[in-house]
């Protein structure tokens, strides 16, 4: 029979970066308004920076 180890938590539970960069979705404000803004809020609370780029789009609409 193989010995197991007991891992710590902290071995177990990845690291939660201190930024994050918050990918914007064209749709996802129309349909869940609020959800950009919860997201920063709750980011906030947990001490993680909220990176935005204004000029970034998931959208390829405009290109039509």
């Amino acid at each position: 029979m193989s010995e197991q180890r007991v891992v710590p938590v902290e071995e177990r539970i990845p690291v939660v970066p201190d930024t994050i960069f918050l990918f914007r979705s064209c749709t996802g404000s129309m349909e869940y308004p609020g959800t950009e803004n919860a997201i920063k809020e709750v980011m906030k609370i947990l001490g993680i920076n909220v990176v935005m780029d204004p000029d970034q789009t998931c959208c390829s609409g405009y290109l039509l």
